[in-house]
Protein backbone atom coordinates (compact mmCIF):
# COMPACT_ATOMS: atom_id res chain seq x y z
CA UNK A 1 0.00 0.00 0.00
CA UNK A 2 1.53 3.15 -1.02
CA UNK A 3 2.00 6.30 1.51
CA UNK A 4 -1.00 8.43 -0.31
CA UNK A 5 -3.42 6.12 -0.01
CA UNK A 6 -2.39 5.20 3.41
CA UNK A 7 -3.11 9.08 4.01
CA UNK A 8 -6.58 8.75 2.38
CA UNK A 9 -7.56 6.05 4.07
CA UNK A 10 -6.87 7.81 7.69
CA UNK A 11 -8.70 10.67 6.34
CA UNK A 12 -11.43 8.80 5.41
CA UNK A 13 -11.21 6.40 8.80
CA UNK A 14 -11.44 10.47 10.36
CA UNK A 15 -14.61 11.51 8.80
CA UNK A 16 -16.52 8.76 9.47
CA UNK A 17 -15.38 8.92 13.31
CA UNK A 18 -16.10 12.52 13.51
CA UNK A 19 -18.04 13.75 12.19
CA UNK A 20 -21.93 12.37 13.02
CA UNK A 21 -21.05 13.23 16.39
CA UNK A 22 -19.73 17.05 15.25
CA UNK A 23 -23.04 17.18 13.48
CA UNK A 24 -25.03 16.31 16.12
CA UNK A 25 -23.83 18.98 18.74
CA UNK A 26 -24.18 21.80 16.17
CA UNK A 27 -27.77 20.37 15.14
CA UNK A 28 -28.53 19.97 19.34
CA UNK A 29 -27.21 23.63 20.48
CA UNK A 30 -29.85 25.24 17.15
CA UNK A 31 -32.52 23.55 18.69
CA UNK A 32 -31.54 25.01 22.39
CA UNK A 33 -30.13 28.34 21.23
CA UNK A 34 -32.59 29.74 19.48
CA UNK A 35 -32.33 33.24 19.58
CA UNK A 36 -28.99 35.37 18.48
CA UNK A 37 -27.67 36.16 21.47
CA UNK A 38 -27.51 34.50 25.15
CA UNK A 39 -27.91 36.80 27.74
CA UNK A 40 -30.90 36.62 29.64
CA UNK A 41 -31.73 38.87 32.86
CA UNK A 42 -30.42 37.39 36.15
CA UNK A 43 -32.42 36.82 39.91
CA UNK A 44 -32.78 40.22 39.94
CA UNK A 45 -34.51 41.08 36.82
CA UNK A 46 -31.10 43.03 35.24
CA UNK A 47 -29.14 41.89 32.14
CA UNK A 48 -25.43 42.57 32.84
CA UNK A 49 -24.45 42.21 29.27
CA UNK A 50 -23.32 45.18 27.48
CA UNK A 51 -26.09 46.58 25.36
CA UNK A 52 -23.79 47.25 22.22
CA UNK A 53 -21.73 44.46 22.80
CA UNK A 54 -24.86 42.20 22.46
CA UNK A 55 -26.35 44.03 19.32
CA UNK A 56 -22.60 43.62 17.63
CA UNK A 57 -23.40 39.86 17.99
CA UNK A 58 -26.45 40.06 16.98
CA UNK A 59 -25.32 42.00 13.78
CA UNK A 60 -28.27 45.30 13.75
CA UNK A 61 -27.66 48.78 14.86
CA UNK A 62 -28.75 49.41 19.14
CA UNK A 63 -32.14 50.54 18.50
CA UNK A 64 -33.24 48.22 16.02
CA UNK A 65 -31.87 45.19 18.39
CA UNK A 66 -33.77 47.15 21.77
CA UNK A 67 -36.80 47.44 20.05
CA UNK A 68 -36.21 43.25 19.29
CA UNK A 69 -35.41 42.44 22.99
CA UNK A 70 -38.62 44.39 24.12
CA UNK A 71 -40.65 42.86 21.40
CA UNK A 72 -39.08 39.20 22.92
CA UNK A 73 -40.04 39.75 25.89
CA UNK A 74 -43.41 42.02 26.64
CA UNK A 75 -44.95 39.29 23.73
CA UNK A 76 -42.52 36.30 22.92
CA UNK A 77 -45.71 34.36 21.55
CA UNK A 78 -48.31 36.33 20.28
CA UNK A 79 -49.32 37.35 16.69
CA UNK A 80 -47.04 39.42 14.49
CA UNK A 81 -49.80 41.76 14.08
CA UNK A 82 -49.67 42.64 18.51
CA UNK A 83 -45.71 42.32 17.81
CA UNK A 84 -45.92 45.15 15.39
CA UNK A 85 -48.07 47.06 17.38
CA UNK A 86 -46.14 47.46 20.55
CA UNK A 87 -43.00 48.16 18.70
CA UNK A 88 -44.43 51.01 16.95
CA UNK A 89 -45.67 52.03 20.34
CA UNK A 90 -42.23 52.11 22.20
CA UNK A 91 -41.01 54.25 18.91
CA UNK A 92 -43.60 56.75 18.90
CA UNK A 93 -42.93 57.09 22.83
CA UNK A 94 -39.29 57.61 21.83
CA UNK A 95 -40.08 60.11 19.34
CA UNK A 96 -42.20 62.12 21.24
CA UNK A 97 -39.62 61.92 23.98
CA UNK A 98 -37.08 63.02 21.35
CA UNK A 99 -34.66 60.15 22.70
CA UNK A 100 -33.48 56.88 20.59
CA UNK A 101 -35.70 53.31 20.72
CA UNK A 102 -32.41 52.41 22.46
CA UNK A 103 -32.52 54.77 24.86
CA UNK A 104 -35.52 54.94 25.80
CA UNK A 105 -35.65 51.00 26.89
CA UNK A 106 -31.75 51.19 28.67
CA UNK A 107 -33.43 54.20 30.79
CA UNK A 108 -34.42 53.53 34.53
CA UNK A 109 -35.25 56.96 35.65
CA UNK A 110 -38.50 57.28 38.50
CA UNK A 111 -39.05 59.65 40.31
CA UNK A 112 -36.30 62.04 38.73
CA UNK A 113 -33.95 59.25 40.11
CA UNK A 114 -31.33 57.59 37.82
CA UNK A 115 -31.57 54.22 38.78
CA UNK A 116 -28.54 51.85 39.10
CA UNK A 117 -29.53 49.70 36.59
CA UNK A 118 -29.75 52.65 34.12
CA UNK A 119 -28.18 51.79 30.75
CA UNK A 120 -29.16 48.02 30.80
CA UNK A 121 -31.90 45.83 29.70
CA UNK A 122 -33.63 44.54 32.77
CA UNK A 123 -37.47 43.75 33.60
CA UNK A 124 -39.92 46.21 33.97
CA UNK A 125 -40.68 45.45 37.29
CA UNK A 126 -36.82 46.58 38.09
CA UNK A 127 -38.68 49.86 38.41
CA UNK A 128 -38.30 52.96 36.06
CA UNK A 129 -38.83 51.40 32.60
CA UNK A 130 -40.82 51.92 29.93
CA UNK A 131 -41.27 48.21 28.92
CA UNK A 132 -39.70 44.79 29.93
CA UNK A 133 -36.29 43.95 27.69
CA UNK A 134 -35.44 40.84 29.83
CA UNK A 135 -35.46 38.27 26.99
CA UNK A 136 -32.89 37.57 24.05
CA UNK A 137 -34.76 38.10 20.99
CA UNK A 138 -35.03 35.05 18.02
CA UNK A 139 -34.41 36.18 14.08
CA UNK A 140 -37.96 37.13 13.92
CA UNK A 141 -38.31 39.63 16.40
CA UNK A 142 -35.29 41.25 14.99
CA UNK A 143 -37.13 41.18 11.52
CA UNK A 144 -40.57 42.94 13.31
CA UNK A 145 -37.97 45.35 15.30
CA UNK A 146 -36.08 46.39 11.57
CA UNK A 147 -39.10 46.94 10.17
CA UNK A 148 -40.43 49.34 12.72
CA UNK A 149 -37.48 50.99 13.10
CA UNK A 150 -37.11 52.09 9.10
CA UNK A 151 -41.15 52.14 8.66
CA UNK A 152 -41.42 49.93 6.40
CA UNK A 153 -44.37 48.86 7.92
CA UNK A 154 -47.50 51.19 8.65
CA UNK A 155 -48.63 51.96 12.17
CA UNK A 156 -51.29 49.99 13.12
CA UNK A 157 -52.22 51.75 16.22
CA UNK A 158 -52.70 55.52 14.48
CA UNK A 159 -49.90 56.90 16.82
CA UNK A 160 -50.48 55.10 20.48
CA UNK A 161 -47.26 55.75 22.40
CA UNK A 162 -48.08 52.96 25.48
CA UNK A 163 -49.96 49.83 26.21
CA UNK A 164 -50.50 47.16 28.06
CA UNK A 165 -52.13 43.75 29.00
CA UNK A 166 -54.81 43.64 31.40
CA UNK A 167 -55.07 40.12 31.75
CA UNK A 168 -51.37 40.10 32.48
CA UNK A 169 -51.45 43.11 34.98
CA UNK A 170 -54.41 41.35 36.81
CA UNK A 171 -52.33 38.18 37.80
CA UNK A 172 -49.37 40.40 38.53
CA UNK A 173 -51.01 42.10 41.23
CA UNK A 174 -53.45 38.59 42.39
CA UNK A 175 -49.73 37.14 43.03
CA UNK A 176 -48.16 40.12 44.49
CA UNK A 177 -45.35 40.62 41.76
CA UNK A 178 -42.94 43.77 42.60
CA UNK A 179 -43.85 46.80 41.54
CA UNK A 180 -47.25 45.83 40.36
CA UNK A 181 -49.56 47.63 42.46
CA UNK A 182 -52.48 49.15 39.85
CA UNK A 183 -55.52 47.30 38.85
CA UNK A 184 -56.23 47.25 35.00
CA UNK A 185 -58.78 49.50 35.70
CA UNK A 186 -56.75 51.72 37.53
CA UNK A 187 -53.94 51.82 35.08
CA UNK A 188 -57.21 52.78 32.57
CA UNK A 189 -58.36 55.49 34.80
CA UNK A 190 -54.53 57.32 35.06
CA UNK A 191 -53.79 57.21 31.11
CA UNK A 192 -57.60 58.62 30.57
CA UNK A 193 -56.49 61.75 33.23
CA UNK A 194 -53.35 62.19 31.48
CA UNK A 195 -55.82 62.63 28.03
CA UNK A 196 -55.52 59.00 26.27
CA UNK A 197 -57.46 57.81 24.29
CA UNK A 198 -58.17 54.03 24.08
CA UNK A 199 -56.75 51.63 20.75
CA UNK A 200 -57.95 48.76 20.44
CA UNK A 201 -56.48 46.14 17.09
CA UNK A 202 -58.85 44.57 15.10
CA UNK A 203 -59.35 41.00 16.14
CA UNK A 204 -57.44 41.16 19.40
CA UNK A 205 -59.14 41.36 22.84
CA UNK A 206 -58.93 44.48 24.86
CA UNK A 207 -57.97 41.89 27.88
CA UNK A 208 -55.35 40.69 25.78
CA UNK A 209 -53.32 44.33 24.71
CA UNK A 210 -54.45 47.25 24.65
CA UNK A 211 -53.08 50.61 23.48
CA UNK A 212 -53.12 54.37 24.38
CA UNK A 213 -52.66 57.84 22.34
CA UNK A 214 -52.97 61.11 22.93
CA UNK A 215 -56.92 61.95 22.33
Amino acid sequence: MSQQTKILLVVVLAAVLFATPVVHRVQTRAKRMNTVTDAPAGADGVVRADPATLAHQAGVTLDTYALARMVASEHPRDSRAIRVAVAWAARNYAAKGRVSVSRLLLRAVKNGKVLAHDGLFARQNTGGKYATTANDPNADDLEVASLVISGRVADPTGGADQFDSPAAQRAAVARGAKNYTKTPEEVAADRRRSGKVLVTLAGVPADKVRFWRNA
